[in-house]
Formats: structure tokens, sequence, C-alpha cells
């Protein structure tokens, strides 16, 4: 039995997705592998063959056009019957060996719901490769409220985790349930790691499960982060709500109480909206941590937390050896747009 499905969202982009299929054929990729697709019908026929073509163990589910990435995910992740998932970009490369490390963390820590690694990250200027590898450290802390609070002190997309199914699930449909994605996409995607948080710990892996083409043109990308600063003000009015009824019910804390955890992480969900005048808030932040390091009794002293790195890496960095990575790194070189039908890029 497969223990892991990856969840592939799609819309409009064969070229990648064939890539994608490529990609999978030739390390030999043994989970699961979903596909939700939402592209437009002369697109659905392309991506249907390219499955066929490709790869023999994969599913694709057709979806409306405009379906958004939410409810795609929500969708996708309620059809999977492993224990395990993890999410996958169409121009991005899951590296199995990382993977498997994170699935097999999980396995031997049941109080953990997930496991994070090192994300490799790829970009090209004409054809030369630039290379980083960014370390995401788990939120390994017994208590939930220390993993929430540490969070909202340094916060890191960890989108690219594996998680039990369970808990992704019911992550998912209260973050569709009590944000809109189209409105302000970054609170579904902050809410998500909250919830992550909040129903058990995070592990992580020294390896790298994920290589990732840094370029503008995904899907998240197309959706500013916030329309403006009433609909965020809105929109953090119900993540609010939502996230403080969670906690509550989860760790039976006062409404009082879940409602000011939550509000610990106003300044730092406001300025990943980028929202009005988030700046001067982020300047005021600076001012406090200056006057912390000046006058360390003068304001109260944050709990040191682990810190996301990021560094740039060549190719002959070690973390860089594995096949499926050199595979990855090959296909960006020669296809850094995808793959036409033809093969040519």
């Amino acid at each position: 039995m497969k223990k892991l499905t990856f969840v592939i969202p799609t819309h409009n982009r064969p070229q990648f997705l064939r890539r994608l299929f490529r990609y999978a054929s030739e390390v030999g990729i043994e989970s699961q592998i979903l596909v939700l697709d939402s592209s437009k019908p002369g697109l659905l026929r392309e991506n249907k063959d390219s499955v066929g073509r490709y790869q023999d163990s994969l599913t694709i589910r057709h979806l409306p056009i405009n379906e958004t990435l939410m409810r795609k995910m929500q969708i996708g992740v309620r059809e999977c019957q492993t224990p395990y998932v993890a999410f996958w970009a169409d121009d991005d490369f899951q590296i199995p060996e990382g993977v498997a490390r994170c699935v097999q963390f999980l396995e031997d820590n049941k109080a953990h719901q997930s496991c994070t690694a090192s994300f490799a990250s790829a970009s090209t200027l004409g054809r030369e490769l630039q290379l980083s590898i960014a370390t995401h450290p788990g939120r390994n802390e017994e208590e939930a409220v220390d993993r929430i609070t540490l969070w909202a002190e340094d916060f890191y997309s960890t989108f690219y985790s594996v998680f039990r199914t369970p808990m992704l699930v019911r992550s998912l449909d209260l973050a569709a349930d009590i944000t809109a994605y189209e409105k302000c996409r970054i609170i579904p995607e902050i809410l998500m790691g909250q919830l992550a948080l909040l129903y058990g710990r995070q592990g992580s892996i020294a390896d790298v499960s994920i290589l990732y083409q840094v370029h503008a043109a995904n899907e998240s990308r197309i959706l500013r982060p916030v329309h403006n600063d009433a609909v965020f003000q809105d929109e953090y009015a119900r993540y609010r709500a939502g996230l403080g009824r969670e906690i509550q019910a989860v760790l039976n804390m006062p409404s009082k109480e879940s409602s000011h955890l939550v509000d610990s992480t106003f300044r730092l969900v406001y300025r990943w909206t980028g929202g009005r005048l988030w700046i001067y808030r982020k300047l005021v932040e600076n001012l406090r941590r200056s006057l912390k390091r000046m006058f360390p009794n003068l304001l109260k002293t944050k709990r040191p937390g682990p810190q996301f790195t990021k560094a740039k890496v060549d190719v002959s960095d070690p973390r860089m050896e594995k096949a499926s990575i050199r595979v990855a790194l090959q296909l960006v070189q020669d296809f850094p747009d995808g793959m036409q039908a033809d093969g040519v890029a």
C-alpha cells in the first residue's frame, strides 16, 4: 500500500505539467499522484494526453475553470486514501528520497502532524543556473501555545511539508470556511500553517524534499496578496474569530485568552498581506528589537525560536548530489518555460 499522495493543482499550464510528468517518469515516483486540473477545455485534453505519455500511476480530475486554488486543494486532499499527503506545484520537483524521510519521521513520531525539510530553489538568468537552499526547522515545542507564539515571531511558509491526511483535511475545511482566497490569498495560507501547529508538533529533517523554480508565473502569484486595506480588515476579523474558536475547542482555552493569542499574530499577518502602512509597523518592530538589545530589561524578552535560514549554493554542494535533483536541474536548464508538445521549449 502506498503511504503518500502528491496533490498537484494546475491551471492552463500544460507545458509545466508535461515537464513534471517527464521528471516523474525519469526518477520513478512511487507515490500516488492526483492532478487537479481547472484548465480551459482545449488544454484539459492536452493535459490528459500527457498523463498517458509519461506516467501510468496518475489520476487526473477535471474541475471548473473558475475553481479557486484553495477549493481545488480541499477537493484533492479529501479524496486522498493514503495516510500522508503533500502538495506539488506543477512547476516544481518533489525529491522522492527527502519526502520518504519525512514520511518515515511521521511513522516514527506519532505526536507530530507534519514534517518539513530543506527546500532548494533554482532560477535561470539566461542559461545560468542560480541555486539556494532554505532550511525550515520544525516547531517541536510540546505545548501548542508555544508553537503558535513562536510562529508569530518568526513566520515562514512550510506549505510543502508532508502532512497527515486527516489533519490537513480538517485544516483546509476550516480555512476554506472562514477565509476567502480570492480576496486575501495570504490569510488562508497563514491560517493553514497556524492550524497545523495547533493540531500537533511539526518535525524537520536534514534533507532536501523539493526543488522549486523561481519565477513570477505560478498560480498563487496571479492574485494580489490583498485587494485593499478594507478587505484585509474584514478578512482578518473572520480569521481572528475562526481561529479563536478552534483554539478554544482544541486547547479548552477561554475566549479572551484565545483572542489575545490570535491577535499576537496581527503584525506579522498584516505585513505579509502587503497591507497599507505595513512598512511603518515594520519600522516600529525593528525599533523595538533594537531597544531590546540595548536595554534587555526594558521590554519583555521573547523566547528564542528556531530560525529560518536561506543560503546560496552551487551544484557541487553535497545536498545537490541526488540523482533526482540532477534530473530536475537539467530540466530547469533545458526547459525553463516548460516543455511544448513536441518536447521543445
